[in-house]
């Protein structure tokens, strides 16, 4: 299995010096010698080959390789949830291809992530999706961002072009599937899901007013985990990037 390393792009050059924590993950932890083949990634899609030197404590790059992925045209916008669930949803939402998470503070979450503890918990984010990005063998590392209300993030949508699809059990005339397959694939999308006690009807007001759609899942009423990544990995199928 090929060793990948991110790395920032402004840091991308002909011979690229390693921090030390990249130097410990390199040599101590992987125990990597002199003139190992590494495959380096942007975050933004571009795979580089290079090799370690050990005299120089350096990597010297190769030509940058073909792209493995298009950047996909699906974000996913998950309502916070309880006991950390959402660190599995950032990283399955990564392997499936997801273009952006936007982590949602809905009126019935219980987890109130504010001011400090916000950002601290977008820092731990940002992590699990680098890593799953590496092992997955993406080039495209997910921006995740802070929790914000769901008004706001639909508004950033509506004025971004993008098309938000909001997963409301209590939908009977619009399917997902049927949905996305009516949409030109090259259309962004926006898949919003709900807490544990799913979106209140003033929520869902506020999203159909804002240009979003409401769909249904299907008979089954999944988890508040289980529903984003479902549905991503249905509009990733449909769109033909898995």
């Amino acid at each position: 299995m090929t060793t990948r390393l991110p790395i920032a792009p402004e840091r991308i050059a002909d011979t690229l010096p390693l921090t030390n924590d990249e130097r410990h993950y390199l040599l101590d932890v992987l125990r990597l010698g002199d003139g190992a083949e590494i495959e380096v990634f942007d975050g933004l899609g571009g795979r580089y080959l290079a090799r370690l030197s050990l005299v120089n404590g350096a990597l010297s790059l190769g030509e940058r390789l073909a792209e493995l992925e298009n950047a996909s045209g699906v974000s996913l916008a998950p309502a916070l949830i309880k006991n950390d669930r959402l660190d599995w949803v950032v990283e399955k939402a990564t392997e499936l291809g997801a273009m952006r998470v936007l982590p949602l503070q809905c009126d019935n979450c219980v987890v109130r992530l504010d001011g400090n503890k916000g950002g601290q918990r977008q820092a731990r984010w940002q992590k699990i999706a680098q890593a799953a990005s590496r092992q997955c063998g993406r080039a495209f590392i997910p921006e995740v961002t802070a929790p914000a209300r769901l008004e706001s993030v639909l508004e950033r949508a509506r004025d971004a072009g993008e098309l938000a699809i909001v997963l409301f059990e209590r939908e009977v005339e619009q399917s997902f599937s049927d949905l996305v397959r009516s949409i030109d694939p090259k259309r962004q999308l926006l898949i919003v899901s709900g807490p544990e006690g799913g979106f209140r009807e003033e929520e869902i007001a506020k999203a159909r007013a804002l240009g979003a759609r409401t769909v249904s899942l299907g008979k089954r009423i999944l988890r508040a985990e289980t529903a984003p990544i479902a549905a991503l990995a249905i509009a990733q199928a449909l769109r033909g990037e898995m």
